[in-house]
């Protein structure tokens, strides 16, 4: 679904593609056919398959409606149960001027690099710890995309992608917890230069369990970032249940700060439920480096997977 923004500030609202059964929580918007408007990235269920998909926008095409393509199948999990795509994001991994697709499930994530004639390669697999949360940027400095995960990173190899994608670690607390439930290892993971030192840091929420800070990690030399050498700021000592995690200048001011929500889980189930308020907070990079912060509470009803954007156009 949708929903477009009038001159009136109203919304109007337009049904992408009918029948169409997501299996998924984070899409991605990008601009994967390379004509000058944005597509959709999302994971579909098929005969109880999983697959990577995109929805072409027709607003540059020549078709009338949106199109459903298949990238590529996604696999089974673990336990042999159909896969669920937690995470997916869009890059130029081979450097030949194509986006590039990555999906996350719960142990595994795929990179699916695209071909000039629009197909897809069979995807470089890596295999990890549980569970969820996902970012990509250039981490170490180097000219190309990395992936972000929850406490631990992949560094891409080369532009050919020919040689194997190393493994680095930031924070174990992220991916070894030990509760033994699904709630284990979930995260919210954005990456931004929040720090002003010119190096991607690592903001890390946990989306799934109460009792979890809100960590900044960064590090004082891409040297360092190689070697897994992190620096923590708890931006929240404690923030229950925060799926929602986003980056943006909320205050005009010209540096980074910080959205942070938690959620209502489902009450059906009194076993994982959890009690009100569901805060809805912006942090404020006081300092400017990320030392500082200023919680300041929107809401207690709380948002799910929220994002930061310019809705009404006008600048904020």
């Amino acid at each position: 679904m949708l929903f477009k923004s009038g001159a009136d500030r109203g919304f109007t609202k337009e049904v992408l593609y009918r029948d169409l059964y997501v299996r998924g929580d984070r899409a991605d918007a990008s601009d994967i056919d390379l004509d000058g408007d944005l597509d959709l990235v999302l994971g579909i269920n098929v005969a109880d398959s999983l697959f990577a998909a995109w929805l072409a926008n027709p607003l540059q095409g020549s078709q009338q409606e949106w199109q459903l393509f298949r990238i590529g199948y996604q696999g089974m999990e673990k336990d042999g149960k159909t896969a669920y795509l937690k995470d997916c994001g869009v890059a130029d991994f081979d450097k030949d001027g194509k986006p590039d697709v990555v999906t996350r499930t719960n142990v595994l994530t795929r990179l699916f690099s695209q071909q000039t004639d629009g197909g897809w390669a069979e995807p470089i697999q890596l295999s990890h710890s549980d569970h969820e949360g996902m970012d990509i940027s250039d981490l170490d400095g180097d000219g190309d995309p990395d992936i972000i995960l929850n406490g631990f990173w992949f560094e891409t190899p080369n532009a050919s992608l020919t040689e194997a994608f190393v493994q680095h670690r930031i924070d174990k607390k992220w991916f070894e917890q030990t509760e033994g439930s699904w709630r284990d290892d979930n995260s919210s993971v954005k990456v931004q230069d929040i720090t002003g030192d010119g190096r991607p840091d690592v903001l890390i929420s946990h989306s799934k369990k109460p009792g979890y800070p809100i960590s900044l990690y960064y590090a004082n030399s891409f040297v360092d970032v190689k070697n897994d050498r992190w620096q923590e700021i708890q931006v929240a000592e404690i923030f229950d249940f925060c799926q929602t995690l986003d980056t943006g200048d909320l205050d005009n001011d010209g540096d980074v700060d910080i959205l942070a929500a938690m959620f209502e889980r489902d009450h059906k189930s009194e076993k994982w439920r959890n009690q009100p308020p569901y805060i809805l907070s912006v942090f404020l990079n006081v300092d400017g480096k990320g030392l500082q912060w200023r919680e300041q509470q929107i809401s207690g009803k709380g948002m799910y997977a929220g994002v930061l954007g310019d809705v009404g156009s006008d600048g904020e």
